[in-house]
């Protein structure tokens, strides 16, 4: 993207020859510095001509390319937009057209910083800049006008920067949704994990709850061969003190008590009876 320059020649505008020969004069010299690559003087030079001629759109012209020059694209900007403000329409044209590329300097900038929506609005306005510096250039030279071959590929190459441009928002955007996307399945994965753990915590309390129930009431009741252990012992311990309670009965006492037994319990006491050697068993009289 080039940058035109204008060649200001002011006609005797002021009060006296002297006075816009001396503009003009300075004017000249602020372009031959410019040319020279010497950018302060040609800012000096410039902005002591605007003293004197605050409105003449093309020191404002002048002046934005040297902050293009020193990349200060938003001061260029500024000042184009000035010179824009009261020319006429061959420096609109050029004025134009390098705002076209100041405003494209700056949707590069903007793109850099990762700010994409503010760089595709720069984008097309340097686009819209550079149609209507078509536009003022054919209106200026009328039957005259031929292509200019800059301006036209400026035009598609600002056409083409916002196709760009906007397929890397676009792009971006999906990234940022398939990135959210995951992140939710993540995120539902892992409260799916919390929840089987939290199930598993659960089920393993409350089996160790049940087990520790069974445990309790195995405990409580006992083991079933000990308990039947214990009762068999218990059984003939009581039969043993029986039949030692019955050695010292009294005959009436006796004889009341095998009243009371059964025939077989007769029978298992006569063989204790016999078994322990206590005394004589009588089924009858005494």
């Amino acid at each position: 993207m080039n940058i035109l320059i204008h060649c200001l020649f002011i006609l005797c505008l002021f009060g006296s020859v002297d006075a816009a020969n001396s503009i003009v004069d300075r004017v000249k010299e602020g372009n031959r510095l410019y040319k020279e690559n010497k950018l302060s003087e040609a800012m000096n030079k410039y902005q002591d001509a605007r003293t004197d001629a605050p409105e003449t759109p093309e020191l404002h012209y002048n002046i934005g390319n040297i902050y293009f020059a020193e990349k200060r694209f938003q001061d260029a900007t500024n000042s184009y937009e000035q010179a824009l403000l009261k020319s006429d329409t061959p420096l609109k044209s050029i004025a134009l057209y390098n705002l076209g590329n100041a405003t494209y300097r700056m949707a590069q900038q903007k793109e850099s910083g990762e700010k994409l929506e503010e760089a595709l609005d720069l984008a097309k306005k340097s686009l819209e800049h550079y149609k209507e510096a078509r536009y003022q250039r054919k209106k200026a030279l009328g039957n005259d006008f031929t292509e200019n071959s800059d301006l036209n590929h400026n035009i598609q190459f600002a056409q083409r920067e916002v196709r760009r441009i906007r397929d890397k928002i676009l792009k971006r955007q999906q990234e940022q949704q398939k990135k959210q996307d995951q992140e939710k399945k993540d995120d539902q994965k892992q409260e799916q994990k919390q929840d089987q753990e939290k199930q598993q915590n659960q089920e393993q309390s409350e089996d160790k709850k049940e087990q520790e129930k069974k445990e309790q009431e195995k405990k409580e009741q006992g083991d079933p061969k000990e308990q039947e252990k214990e009762q068999k012992e218990q059984k003939e311990k009581q039969e043993q003190e029986q039949q030692q309670q019955a050695q010292k009965l009294t005959p009436e006492q006796a004889r009341r008590m095998l009243e009371q037994l059964t025939d077989k319990e007769k029978e298992e006491l006569k063989k204790r009876t016999m078994r322990y050697g206590g005394g004589r068993y009588v089924e009858k009289d005494w």
